[in-house]
């Protein structure tokens, strides 16, 4: 799986705002293990209610989404 990481960092590198914003809440969930809990915490949840897949990605989202900001202010 290593290649796959390099790969996308090298993406990365060539300015892919999609690939920049993955890496930096990839990056910041590996920095702060209290935000991988809550995240865990919250997938689970919504496994367990079995809410369907679109459901399940939209409830998720806004969890996602403040996560990214947060970790594209620190990347600056």
């Amino acid at each position: 799986m290593q290649y796959v990481v390099n790969d996308i960092e090298e993406l990365d590198s060539q300015g892919s705002p999609h690939i920049t914003q993955h890496l930096a809440f990839r990056n910041y969930l590996l920095k702060y293990p209290d935000c991988v809990r809550q995240y865990d915490e919250l997938k689970r949840k919504l496994l367990i209610s079995g809410v369907y897949r679109y459901q399940y990605q939209a409830q998720k989202a806004p969890f996602i989404r403040a996560l990214e900001l947060e970790a594209m202010k620190e990347k600056v």
